[in-house]
């Protein structure tokens, strides 16, 4: 038994001070990003001119500088989200108008094709905007899983289960792979190519702070998958 609680204290001390790390690298990226970033608009300012504009050559390769920065700054952001400890602010609230919120703030050309079903209303005790970006990564994964496939379809489910509520969430992409299922919301795993692993760790992080669960459903390659979001139900 104390070797057990000596082992869970030592494991508890490696993620504090690992977090504490990603925290240092991502907070000393951003000034550098910041900097280029001003730079570039400086060099812009500077290259163009009333009777001068600047050389279509030069405009692309600036314009691929700023991509590159701005995609390194997210994921700075990310790995900056992940490490840091989570404080929630918890409020009564309705799930479905955290589900309707969420699916009007997304912003990706499919979009279009979640469909929201229709479910009685569930209420829980949980930090709103915490939670908004829990789900939003959610419906993130489930729309870029779809975009090479058949026409998207990602179908949004509310099923109360007791003390819990559960939300759904299906698309019909190419489902999960064995080793993809193997590590699932697994920090820096990813399927995607310009994926940085992070999504789902940060959306499972938040679920366990609220004292939930986010699992998957297994489908065979090709039939699409389901993420559970399993969240305690608040008092009526």
């Amino acid at each position: 038994m104390a070797l057990d609680s000596d082992q869970s204290a030592l494991e508890a001390r490696a993620r504090h001070l690992m977090a504490e790390w990603v925290s240092a690298i991502a907070h000393n990226l951003n000034n550098p990003i910041a900097g280029v970033m001003a730079s570039l608009g400086i060099l812009r300012r500077d290259l163009a001119g009333p009777l001068s504009p600047i050389p279509q050559t030069v405009n692309e390769g600036l314009s691929r500088i700023e991509l590159r920065l701005k995609d390194l700054s997210e994921y700075v952001a990310e790995l900056y989200e992940f490490a840091k400890p989570i404080d929630l602010v918890l409020v009564r609230l309705s799930l479905s108008h955290l589900i309707d919120e969420t699916i009007s703030s997304l912003v990706h050309p499919n979009t279009k094709f979640v469909q929201r079903i229709k479910s009685p209303e569930f209420w829980i005790q949980g930090d709103f905007t915490r939670l908004k970006q829990a789900f939003r990564r959610l419906l993130e994964n489930a729309l870029d899983a779809t975009i090479h496939g058949a026409p998207p379809c990602i179908r949004v489910t509310v099923q109360g289960e007791g003390s819990v509520v559960k939300i759904f969430v299906s698309d019909n992409g190419e489902g999960f792979s064995r080793e993809a299922l193997s590590r699932f919301a697994e920090p820096f795993f990813s399927t995607k190519e310009a994926g940085t692993g992070l999504g789902l760790a940060i959306a499972k992080k938040v679920v366990l702070a609220h004292g939930g669960t986010l699992e998957f459903t297994p489908n065979e390659l090709g039939a699409g998958a389901t993420l559970v979001m399993t969240l305690p139900q608040g008092k009526k």
